[in-house]
């Protein structure tokens, strides 16, 4: 092969040994006791903000298999005062991207903006978290294609992490840079009852 003699030889150690300093978030308590955690990065005009429930797939109710996961499939599909499509419109926009997500033991929606759109996209992104549509004619095939992969999951027990969840009902969100404007983030109405909600924030200005 060409790079056999590459192969052969050790790499000559670095000049100088990397060094790397983990970022310190900057943590605040919204009015509604939500914790926000600021990261800042200024090298590029992004925003990324996270809101994160603590509650997953795990807390699917017995004979419920797959809520979760239909509720992050829908709750992007417009809201009470938006539609479907006037909602999708409105975030391309901004050119954002706003989604949502499940896993096991969390449930996630996640927002990439420029930050000069940050105001306009937080807006969006408490829409969706607080006033979801859950309109019927677009749950059905939602609710059916969760119930499969649910299924599917349960038939693949090893492929599930063995990680206990503290008993405490917390969550992670992210708001923009700037302090991190509440943005109207002031209460998250979830399916199992209010939840405040530790944040955290990776941005730049």
């Amino acid at each position: 092969m060409p790079d056999a003699p590459f192969r052969a030889q050790p790499p000559p150690p670095l000049a100088q040994q990397p060094h790397f300093d983990p970022p310190v978030p900057v943590q605040r308590r919204l009015k509604n006791g939500a914790r926000l955690l600021i990261v800042e990065n200024r090298s590029l005009p992004l925003v990324a903000v996270d809101v994160r429930f603590l509650h997953g797939i795990d807390g699917d109710p017995k004979g419920k298999a797959g809520l979760a996961e239909f509720v992050s499939d829908m709750v992007d599909e417009g809201t009470k005062g938006r539609s479907a499509a006037k909602f999708a419109e409105e975030v391309e926009d901004l050119a954002a991207h706003l989604s949502a997500s499940t896993s096991l033991e969390t449930a996630n929606v996640h927002l990439n903006c420029l930050t000069e759109t940050l105001p306009k996209a937080l807006e969006l992104m408490a829409d969706v978290v607080q006033n979801p549509a859950f309109r019927p004619r677009t749950w059905r095939a939602s609710a059916s294609s969760s119930s499969r992969r649910s299924s599917r999951r349960r038939r693949t027990p090893a492929r599930w992490p063995r990680i206990r969840r503290p008993a405490s009902s917390t969550a992670r969100a992210s708001l923009g840079p700037a302090g991190g404007r509440d943005a109207g983030i002031h209460r998250v109405d979830h399916p199992r009852g209010p939840r405040r909600l530790p944040c955290a924030v990776l941005g730049t200005e």
